[in-house]
């Protein structure tokens, strides 16, 4: 992904809304698109400004069709990147895992609020079931970096420094294993 297919990807999802206001899917596309241009500052808007209007999207999304984990999920990132609302960004992660419990992303975001909050067993345990459950999904670079920060944090460096390789081996343009 990257700002012109994030710019694409935005006037589709637009264009989705307008066609089929009713469909949560369009909202959550459009909320996921309007996040990465906030989050990656991929806009000129005021990252605020983006951040509420995919938080505000993502809640549409989730009020059209509660029992989308999708929309749920991208609730939970807007939420978390939008003024700190990391307790209905978890919430919703955990409501997205009641509704299916296969979503390994979930269990991966969920690692990472858990690490960022020193709850290091329930970090490893929320990344070993993403791994369990989707042992190539693209994102488990943030999974690798999670496990390295838990161990790190619980005084494991070689343990951390391994588990950086796995993640740069899976992308090594990933910044924060480094």
């Amino acid at each position: 992904q990257t700002p012109d297919t994030n710019q694409r990807a935005t006037r589709l999802a637009r264009s989705a809304v307008a066609l089929a206001p009713e469909l949560s899917q369009a909202w959550m596309c459009l909320a996921y698109a309007d996040w990465r241009a906030g989050q990656y500052r991929w806009s000129d808007e005021p990252r605020d400004e983006q951040l509420a209007r995919a938080l505000a999207e993502a809640e549409r999304a989730v009020a059209l069709d509660p029992r989308d984990p999708d929309a749920l999920y991208v609730l939970s990132l807007a939420a978390r990147n939008y003024r700190g609302q990391r307790q209905r960004a978890d919430e919703a992660l955990r409501h997205c895992l009641r509704l299916s419990s296969s979503y390994a992303p979930a269990y991966g975001l969920l690692a990472q609020s858990m690490e960022r909050h020193g709850r290091h067993d329930e970090a490893r345990a929320h990344c070993d079931k993403a791994f369990e459950l989707s042992p190539l999904e693209p994102l488990r670079v943030i999974w690798h970096s999670t496990r390295a920060e838990t161990s790190l944090a619980t005084g494991e460096p070689q343990a951390a420094l391994e588990e950086a390789q796995r993640g740069i081996a899976v992308n090594p343009g990933y910044a924060q294993l480094y």
